[in-house]
């Protein structure tokens, strides 16, 4: 039978490399930080969404894979008999990518990233539901949480949410459950298989689904050199040196350290988006954000030290 404890340990297990811990702790600052900057960056395009996700998606492909030829032996190929999975991944990642910039574009910034952090409390029901398992009272806590976070997210302002707005918030909430599958999913991989090489072809297929719409989406939006600096700052440097740091980072942090980082994201997306489009969200507002991103930073904290347990 498969060993998924000792699996779940070499998943957990922290290994050293170059640059040791505060090296570590720099990156991942550093990537969770900027990718506050993402929402910014697709509102100065003109360019549907789709046609952004698929660029982003693309180049960070092109990035990582760049990467992997430096550093031989960083990227590899698609284990045998896991294709499939793959390729259900990639499509799952394009959807993905497709609905948090179509939320960008109809919605606060700060929103649609807070929502989208409720990723972990999906994780936590659908993986107690997929075992048959009765829901846990701690998760259906959580989301309970989430759920009146929510509420005050939407009526956030006295007058009642437009159509778009909430058309946003929807977009960015199926963006988080559908990273919760994704997340689930990446579980059945053969834990021998490194997360940059998980990553790099996830966004390779991911842009080679979205590349016809990424084309169609360009011929009706405005593809200049200020809009392809941007995609390249947006697809490069954000997304592939991005996620590489923050990959780095993860094989020397505890799991528990880069989850409670991760959520430094929603923190500057909302901050930047305050400073330099006046997007505030009012006291219920911003109490509702609170809710969300502690409910599921609790979810992230409590599963690693379940699971944690378990691989002893």
């Amino acid at each position: 039978m498969t060993d998924y404890r000792g699996k779940i340990a070499r998943r957990l297990a922290p290994t050293p490399v170059l640059g040791g811990r505060r090296g570590a702790i720099l990156g991942v600052v550093t990537a969770t930080t900027s990718w506050g900057f993402v929402g910014l960056l697709v509102r100065l395009l003109d360019l549907p969404a789709v046609a952004i996700a698929g660029y982003r998606l693309g180049l960070a492909a092109l990035a990582i894979g760049v990467f992997g030829l430096v550093r031989r032996g960083t990227v590899g190929r698609i284990p045998r008999g896991q294709e499939r999975r793959f390729l259900v991944l990639g499509a799952l990642m394009a959807f993905d990518w497709w609905l948090f910039i179509q939320a960008f574009q109809l919605t606060q910034i700060g929103v649609t990233v807070v929502l989208a952090f409720t990723w972990p409390v999906w994780v936590a029901l659908l993986s107690r539901l997929l075992r048959l398992e009765a829901p846990d009272k701690a998760a259906l806590g959580a989301l309970a949480v989430s759920i009146a976070g929510i509420g005050l997210i939407a009526t956030r302002s006295a007058a009642a949410p437009s159509g778009q707005d909430l058309l946003g918030m929807g977009a960015a909430l199926l963006t988080s459950f559908v990273m919760s599958v994704v997340v689930l999913l990446s579980r059945s991989v053969d834990a021998e298989v490194s997360s940059t090489t998980v990553n790099f072809w996830q966004s390779a297929i991911a842009g080679v689904i979205l590349a016809p719409f990424t084309v169609a989406g360009s011929l009706r939006g405005t593809l200049d050199l200020r809009a392809a600096g941007i995609l390249l700052l947006l697809g490069v440097v954000l997304t592939g040196l991005g996620n590489t740091l923050f990959v780095r980072g993860m094989r020397v942090l505890a799991v528990p350290e880069t989850a409670a980082m991760a959520y430094l994201e929603p923190v500057s997306a909302t901050l930047l988006a305050a400073v330099f489009l006046a997007e505030r969200p009012g006291v219920a507002g911003a109490v509702g954000m609170v809710m969300v991103l502690a409910a599921g930073l609790w979810v992230v904290r409590r599963g690693v030290q379940v699971e944690h347990v378990a691989a002893v």
